[in-house]
């Protein structure tokens, strides 16, 4: 895990590699594809630094190309996004960015700062962070207020690794190039799954958006 990982807490990838230990028969990752499309869905959310919490230090001429809301404000973009006269105001950034959506409240709410995304999967939004805390319990048989307290979804060592067990697909390889996805019934109810699939030494990038599909990966790139 500390090679997949190379600029993660010294012992983060340890923390991780226990609790999945601990957990694999619980999340079913029982098999040489489902870990696989775990450590290439976590690199893909958290990159091999494995933050934790959401970083949203972006650069003002940026912000319109990753949220909407800065796409149609782009006032508002050179206004709070990170330029060499200031840094980004990350806090105006997510109230604006996530506002009205996932279950989060407007922008004057600070709904999208406080459920900005968290853990190993980057849960985000007040929807998710419920609808995790009852699979939480459900799977773990552990009461945890994912919804009252965001926080504990990044916070070390057990609950941040847990939401690995909320969307991790069953993949089936149909041939060299064609798999399909399917999701538990622990997944969130998310827009998409993105992981990335080992065709020899080289991964490839998909994106499920419903469950069962199927896509070409023989030419690699995103799906």
């Amino acid at each position: 895990m500390s090679d997949v990982f190379p600029d993660a807490d010294r012992d983060r990838p340890t923390q991780v590699a226990r609790e999945i230990d601990l957990q694999i028969v619980t999340v079913q990752l029982n098999s040489p594809e489902r870990p696989a499309h775990f450590v290439g869905q976590v690199i893909q959310e958290v990159g091999q630094q494995m933050r934790l919490v959401e970083s949203l230090d972006c650069r003002d001429d940026r912000l319109g190309s990753i949220f909407s809301y800065f796409m149609r404000n782009p006032d508002e973009a050179l206004l709070y996004g990170r330029t060499a006269d200031h840094p980004a105001d990350q806090e105006a950034i997510a109230n604006r960015a996530y506002a009205d959506r996932n279950g989060k409240g407007d922008i004057e709410s600070g709904d999208g700062w406080r459920f900005r995304g968290r853990g190993l999967k980057q849960v985000t939004g007040r929807a998710n962070c419920r609808a995790f805390a009852a699979a939480h319990t459900r799977m773990f048989g552990e009461q945890s207020d994912f919804e009252a307290d965001p926080d504990l979804l990044g916070t070390p060592p057990t609950p941040f690794v847990r939401p690995f067990g909320s969307g991790t697909p069953t993949i089936s390889f149909r041939s060299r190039t064609q798999v399909s996805i399917a999701l538990p019934p622990t997944a969130l109810p998310q827009s998409s799954i993105v992981g990335r699939i080992p065709m020899g030494n080289i991964g490839k990038t998909f994106v499920a958006v419903n469950p069962g599909d199927e896509m070409d990966i023989g030419n690699g790139g995103v799906i």
